[in-house]
């Protein structure tokens, strides 16, 4: 409950640390909490007195004295189901109006005029929730959830929810353009609506409701009807498309954005006949209309959106007991203490041994786990001025010839309200020999297509000679999407105009910083970069962070199979140098 309760609050805390901190605690709640408060403090955690109560009295099970109680309160979270590096940029409101206009200003970061996303409204006992199954992002979750004085959740207001729906309808009408689906009865209205749109061809709606064409639709008062009808209407005129088309594309991007992920078919049919679930059943659970449990078994694939829902109905205890670890990226090899600690000063990881790792000493894994349960606020200095642990650990590694390897790994992380998993990078450190990292193990060198004549030294000085900052190449990328042609297999001449503009008054510094980004180009058509670089919805496409910007602006472009480039060990550490926390969440 500590965790939960400091992690609302941007503060990170192990369970260990908390069992800690709680031990033996005095029986007046007021002197509990100033001693809790006290402990905290050299963990990097500093919390006000009356939170310090708080989450004493939540703790204890008990009610918040009555001079502090307050009014209910809001966890507002948003993510993307299918996206790892997404954060769940969670935070805590004391008024539902605030709640509401965090939830608003999350949907027009999100979408832009015309998107015409579809976004579903489901509505619990506890919570309120959003989900977008449209273009541009499918499988984008809002969660809002009501908290107690007790910390604890408890009932949602339920005449404020048609209040709230009603602002996000208004809000999507608008230049946005899409629409918010919620239950008529006993379904969807988007898919009451579709089957009419597809036995009718768009014709405007009956007076009366349509109860005798689609018995799902169930009990639907005529007001409803008419509100319906009105908005039904309004949104035809602005689709350029039928209705019909447009909720397919809808369910489509949802489903294909990306590649199905691979998972334990073995472990989960183990928890199925356990459960003594069929497979009509379990698909029944699930609720998901494009899953096909026997084909998903037998490829021992599925989209990573239904890895939380599957293990929740085999009543895992983790999805990651779903995930099938396979390397799917190099190994960064961590080979000096600097290059270590900038690793573990910026990201968070877990300690993994491959079956093909070679074997480590124990006490030597043991100590780099400690490492990795440092509170990151202690850890973030560990960049400038490495611990004398890190040190020793380094030179023992090094005396039995290995080397510690960093590579990224989705895994899922229960950091939402409601204790939901959602899918996040982690950092993957595994303990190498140096034979299998200086070659990759054979299996992930890709060679370039080099065209036209090989990189010169001289070249190579001229390009590294021109400084950048990421905030320039961050605006030459923007440039050049902005004119680059969709339907162009060629865009570098828009490259050349876009950077010869941005950077009139010298030449030099324009062909310098194209050559950065094509450099970038090449870095990500041969590696994973994950988390700094994701799918895009567009086929091909790839969405760049603001740590990839940084890197480029500052790695030195050196000869890559004939073409000015980056080498891969460099510039990830660079990356994770200027992964900070609000940017890998942004």
């Amino acid at each position: 409950m500590l965790v939960e309760f400091l992690s609302v609050r941007s503060h990170e805390l192990t369970a260990e640390q908390a069992k800690i901190a709680c031990a033996g605690l005095p029986e007046n709640p007021k002197v509990a909490a100033k001693e809790l408060k006290l402990r905290l403090k050299p963990l990097g955690i500093d919390i006000q007195h009356t939170h310090a109560l708080n989450a004493i009295t939540r703790m204890r099970g008990t009610h918040i004295p009555a001079h502090l109680a307050h009014a209910l309160s809001w966890d507002v979270a948003a993510w993307f189901s299918d996206a790892p590096s997404v954060g769940a940029k969670r935070r805590l409101h004391t008024k539902l109006s605030e709640a509401a206009d965090d939830v608003c200003d999350r949907i027009r970061d999100q979408f832009e005029a015309g998107d015409r996303p579809l976004l579903r409204l489901r509505t619990d006992a506890t919570h309120i929730e959003l989900v977008s199954l449209g273009d541009p992002s499918p499988h984008w979750h809002v969660l809002m959830v009501a908290v107690g004085p007790d910390g604890q959740p408890t009932t949602v207001p339920v005449d404020e929810i048609p209040r709230f729906a009603e602002r996000l309808r208004r809000l999507l009408a608008g230049p946005i353009s899409g629409w918010l689906d919620s239950f008529v009865g006993n379904t969807w209205e988007s898919d009451v609506l579709g089957a009419w749109a597809i036995a009718h061809e768009d014709e405007k709606l009956p007076d009366q409701p349509i109860t005798a064409y689609f018995g799902k639709l169930g009990p639907v008062s005529q007001l409803q009807w008419d509100n319906l009808s009105r908005r039904y209407a309004a949104f035809c005129d602005r689709l350029d498309v039928p209705y019909d088309m447009w909720l397919q594309s809808c369910h489509e991007s949802s489903t294909a954005r990306f590649a199905p992920a691979l998972f334990r078919a073995s472990q989960a049919e183990a928890a199925r006949v356990k459960l003594n679930l069929s497979v009509t059943e379990l698909e029944a659970k699930l609720g998901f209309k494009d899953l096909d449990w026997d084909a998903a078994v037998k490829s021992q694939t599925m989209p990573s959106y239904l890895f939380a829902p599957v293990a929740r109905v085999l009543q895992l205890e983790s999805p990651n007991l779903l995930v099938e670890h396979v390397r799917t990226t190099p190994r960064i090899p961590l080979s000096n203490v600097d290059d270590l600690a900038t690793w573990l000063a910026r990201l968070d990881g877990e300690v993994v041994q491959y079956p093909d790792s070679p074997p480590v000493d124990p006490e030597v894994e043991a100590k780099l786990e400690m490492l990795l349960a440092t509170p990151w606020a202690r850890r973030s200095g560990w960049a400038k001025v490495p611990p004398v642990e890190l040190k020793q650990l380094a030179q023992q590694v090094a005396d039995a010839q290995l080397v510690i390897c960093a590579s990224m790994e989705a895994r899922f992380v229960q950091d939402l309200p409601l204790g939901r998993w959602r899918s996040g990078m982690l950092s993957a450190l595994s303990f190498e020999s140096e034979a299998v990292v200086r070659t990759q193990g054979g299996a992930l060198d890709v060679e370039h297509d080099a065209e036209g004549e090989p990189i010169s030294a001289e070249w190579l000085e001229r390009f590294n000679k021109q400084a950048f900052t990421g905030e320039d190449l961050m605006e030459l990328s923007k440039e050049i999407e902005a004119r680059r042609d969709p339907n162009g297999d060629e865009n570098s001449d828009i490259a050349l105009f876009t950077a010869a503009r941005l950077f009139k008054k010298t030449p030099g510094k324009a062909h310098a910083a194209t050559v950065r980004m094509q450099a970038v180009s090449l870095l990500v058509k041969d590696y994973s970069l994950e988390p700094w670089v994701l799918a895009s919805s567009e086929g091909g496409a790839v969405m760049l962070s603001r740590p990839i910007f940084e890197a480029a602006a500052r790695c030195p472009l050196v000869d890559v199979k004939g073409e000015a480039g980056f080498d891969f060990r460099q510039f990830t550490l660079l990356c994770a140098e200027h992964a900070e926390r609000k940017e890998l969440a942004s």
